[in-house]
């Protein structure tokens, strides 16, 4: 099975002395079923949002359909990753 997603040796960090999250390896093949689950605060959106190329790593490498995350456009990165965040304020109000 190819490898559609790979996350290699990834960390991530807002502060220097804090990571948010560090050390992540895992990759997606064409067929699987992926969860991230954890505790609240423990960096599971900030990881979500480092694989649509929202947040650089601060370590590691994300590998998204064979191409380094860091070389693709934000356009080309959709075309294959979807993200919904958890709280969204629409641009129009469509309710009453």
């Amino acid at each position: 099975m190819d490898k559609l997603l790979e996350i290699k040796n990834a960390s991530f960090s807002y502060d220097v002395n804090k990571n948010i999250f560090e050390d992540i390896n895992f990759h997606v093949s064409n067929g699987d079923v992926f969860c991230i689950l954890g505790p609240n605060r423990t960096g599971k959106t900030t990881l979500l949002k480092s694989l649509n190329g929202l947040h650089d790593l601060t370590e590691g490498e994300i590998i998204l359909n064979g191409k380094f995350l860091k070389s693709m456009k934000f356009r080309e990165i959709a075309r294959s990753i979807g993200y919904i965040p958890q709280g969204h304020v629409p641009t129009f109000p469509f309710c009453n």
